[in-house]
C-alpha cells in the first residue's frame, strides 16, 4: 500500500519540473483550488477564471524583474531603460485586462472584486 503523499513531496516533486510543466501544474492546481472553493461554476465562470488566472510568460517576468531591480539599483542602461519602459506597458495592460477579468466574475458571483480576490486568494497584481 501506497503512503499518501505529504506536501513537502508535492513540493519536492514540483520544484524538479521544467518551466513549462511547473506552469501548467502551478495552472492546474490553482483551478483546482478555485473548483474546491466554488465547485459549482458556470462555463463563463470557468472560462473567466482560466484568463485570471493565466500568467504572463516567465521570460517576460524574469526580464521585468531584472530591468527594474537593475532601475532601483540605478545600474541601468538608456537602452535597457527604454526596454523596460515597454515592459511595463505590457504589465500594465496585463493587470488592467487582469482587473477587467475579476470584475466580470465579480459581477457574475454578485460580490465585490475585493471580495472575489480574496475568496480565490490572488495575489496583488504585479507592483513594478
Amino acid at each position: 500500500m501506497n503512503a499518501p503523499l505529504t506536501v513537502p513531496d508535492l513540493l519536492d516533486n514540483a520544484s524538479r519540473l521544467d518551466t513549462s510543466e511547473f506552469e501548467s501544474f502551478f495552472k492546474a492546481m490553482l483551478a483546482l483550488r478555485a473548483k474546491r472553493i466554488a465547485p459549482v461554476l458556470s462555463q463563463k465562470e470557468a472560462d473567466l477564471l482560466e484568463k485570471i488566472y493565466t500568467k504572463l510568460p516567465s521570460d517576460t517576468m524574469e526580464r521585468y524583474d531584472l530591468l527594474t531591480e537593475k532601475r532601483r539599483s540605478e545600474t541601468i542602461s538608456a537602452e535597457e531603460y527604454d526596454e523596460l519602459l515597454g515592459l511595463v506597458q505590457i504589465v500594465e495592460q496585463y493587470n488592467v485586462q487582469r482587473l477587467k477579468l475579476v470584475v466580470e466574475l465579480a459581477n457574475l458571483r454578485k460580490i465585490t472584486a475585493q471580495q472575489l480576490m480574496k475568496q480565490l486568494g490572488l495575489m496583488p497584481l504585479y507592483n513594478g
